[in-house]
């Protein structure tokens, strides 16, 4: 309905949109829904209960109506009861008197009405209420309840307090207040907290009280007892006389400075008399006022602040580790590990004499010769720690797989296994259950999930995302896992600095290869899955793979207990035994062959200062190596955390 010629509007029961403009003087109305003002009407009363909208079907449309009333220059008297999903009056320059008695699921807003005397909340409830720049409004009283946005289950009260120039009291008994603010209120001497005992939920509360009229008469700096204490630290006593009221708000300014997230600055705005009685002879200052919300003098109350963040604690000092790959190809060649003129491998059972080691394809082999006992025993005696492991130079191959129509199927793969019924020939059809006549092959928008580690890629051939595909062969699909996956996850991708693999296609075998080449890099989960896309035309069921093996296929299993990224060289690392000079530095290696030199993995990672390596080259170190470090004095922050309060005080 839209109202301009009618002085008076009177509604009963009607829940729809509602429309006021031009001559309109007074809006009554028991089921409000939906309100426009336009800017000029002339109205000077709106009396009107919201309720849901009985064709509202989004969660947002059930919250009752958004009632915002601006810049109406004759509106004198708004009272706005049932609920609303927020209420605004701002700038309107003739309003005198606002009730405001709403469940209200957001804020409400009163600002900037020059000529409003008298505002009520009681029975009202409202995640925020906001009251600011009102110059006539002498006395507040907010007795509303904190509610919870209408979406979420959390009460933050938010209150926010500024800018009235004439007002001399306010009065709050809503607790549960996380965000406080009652500042610029020149002429605000008086306040009453009563019944405001404790923060928000989320327990981050910000509270700022200063600018105010908020005069002590005296202030006691009292004997701390045998120990002086520091100003505004625990224990400080002292004692405080004042008409303002800001006793009341004791309590919930204890529990703001209880809660290590909290942030605040409450201040006196003037201090008439304040006495130090801690020394030989009392001293007295007079009219002292509040000078910044930074301050931390006579004024204070209470101010919290957190540190800038950007100090570093001490750090121990780390001791070496090497790390070296074995590469078990090179059969049958020789290699020695020496520090200076010592041999560090020893012969047989006698770890007096050092030797070379021989090279074994067998990975258990070589293991049990390089962790005997007389190894270990020699490179201790060395004060060396060594280990060794079957985690090198690890990778993942995946091989996809098509079943065409018209004939079964003796291809084995992790989803289809030669024989089972969905890939066996329908008698009289000619169709297998995965190669129907409605449903066959792969569309552009059929979706492929590629998972490598904690890196994971949904795409489909045709989009953008992989590369924007013309056909769906097995290359293509290939190709556009792996465009996908070096969007994301390649150099400049949005998550290359948490990338584990760097991915090839050639005609639909997906050869992984793990960045880190030790032991991070070895049994990373692999994983594939397909589904249907919008296009019912297809949906990507004839698709089948197989996750495991080399590059041939050699060793790959239809089961998923191979589905990781499988190692085929030994990883040895050497470590400077606890309380042992470091000597890792000297170590080197002796070879019969040059190509069997042992790889060393090194790292740039730092625990103890900055890295300038980007996430993405860091990505692809290993974490086996570490770097030696000293030990490194702690930094403090640029700027410190301030606490200081004198609560107990009021």
């Amino acid at each position: 309905l839209d109202f301009t010629d009618v002085k008076t509007v009177s509604l009963t029961d009607y829940k729809g949109a509602v429309t006021i403009g031009g001559d309109v003087v007074s809006l009554t109305s028991n089921s409000l829904v939906s309100l426009s003002v336009d800017a000029l009407t002339k109205v000077e009363t709106i009396d009107v209960t919201g309720v849901v909208d009985p064709d509202a079907t989004a969660a947002a449309d059930k919250l009752g109506p958004a009632i915002s009333l601006s810049s109406l220059g004759d509106l004198e008297t708004v009272k706005i009861a049932g609920i609303a999903s927020s209420v605004t009056l701002s700038t309107n320059n003739n309003l005198t008197s606002a009730t405001i008695s709403a469940d209200v699921s957001g804020a409400i807003q009163v600002d900037n009405n020059s000529d409003l005397t008298t505002l009520a909340v009681t029975g009202a409830t409202a995640s925020a209420l906001d009251i600011d720049t009102n110059a006539d409004l002498t006395a507040v009283t907010v007795d509303l309840t904190w509610g919870n946005s209408g979406t979420g289950t959390t009460v933050d009260g938010d209150l926010d307090v500024t800018g009235n120039l004439s007002l001399e009291s306010l009065t709050v008994s809503s607790n549960n207040l996380e965000n406080l603010e009652v500042t610029g209120n020149t002429s605000l001497a008086t306040v009453d907290f009563t019944g405001v005992t404790a923060i928000g939920a989320t327990g981050t509360a910000v509270v700022n009280v200063y600018s105010n009229d908020l005069t002590a008469t005296k202030l006691t700096d009292k004997t701390d007892g045998t120990t002086d204490v520091a100003d505004g630290k625990s224990g400080d006593l002292g004692s405080v006389t004042s008409t303002s009221g800001v006793s009341t708000m004791k309590d919930y300014l204890t529990a703001v400075a209880a809660d290590a997230d909290s942030a605040a600055a409450v201040y006196w705005d003037k201090v008439e008399s304040f006495l130090d009685t801690e020394g030989t002879t009392d001293s007295e200052t007079t009219d002292i006022s509040y000078s910044s919300a930074t301050a931390q003098d006579a004024t204070t109350i209470l101010l919290l602040t957190a540190a800038s963040g950007d100090g570093t604690p001490a750090g121990s000092a780390i001791a070496a580790k090497r790390a070296f790959i074995i590469d078990l190809s090179d059969a049958a060649a020789t290699i020695g590990l020496e520090s200076g003129v010592n041999d560090l491998f020893a012969t047989g059972t006698d770890a007096t004499t050092g030797v070379s080691e021989t090279i074994n394809s067998n990975s258990s082999f070589m293991l049990a010769s390089l962790q005997n006992a007389a190894n270990v025993a020699r490179f201790a005696a060395y004060g060396v720690d060594i280990t060794s492991s079957f985690v090198a130079n690890s990778s993942a191959v995946v091989s996809l797989i098509t079943h065409m129509t018209g004939s079964a199927s003796t291809i084995s793969g992790e989803r289809y296994v030669s024989g089972e019924g969905a890939i066996t020939t329908n008698v009289g059809g000619g169709k297998t259950a995965v190669t129907t006549a409605t449903n066959y092959g792969v569309g552009l928008d059929d979706l492929f999930t590629f998972s490598v580690g904690g890196n994971s890629v949904t795409v489909s051939p045709g989009g953008a995302y992989g590369g924007s595909q013309t056909v769906t062969t097995m290359t293509a699909i290939g190709n556009a896992i792996l465009n996908a996956y070096g969007v994301k996850y390649g150099k400049g991708g949005t998550a290359s600095g948490s990338a584990v693999a760097t991915l090839t296609n050639a005609a639909g075998i997906i050869d992984v290869v793990a960045f880190d080449k030790g032991t991070a890099g070895n049994g990373l989960d692999v994983s594939l899955s397909v589904a249907a896309g919008t296009v019912t035309a297809t949906n990507a069921k004839n698709i089948n793979w197989i996750i495991g093996g080399t590059l041939d296929q050699t060793a790959a299993t239809v089961a998923s207990s191979d589905n990781k990224t499988a190692a085929v060289d030994v990883l040895l690392t050497a470590t400077v035994a606890s309380g042992a000079t470091d000597i890792t530095s000297t170590l080197s290696f002796t070879t019969s062959t040059i190509a069997s030199v042992p790889e060393e993995l090194t790292t740039t990672r730092r625990s103890n200062s900055a890295v300038a390596t980007d996430a993405y080259a860091l990505a692809q170190e290993s974490a086996d190596p570490i770097a030696a470090e000293g030990a490194t004095a702690a930094v403090a922050d640029t700027t410190a955390a301030v606490s200081f309060s004198r609560v107990a005080w009021l």
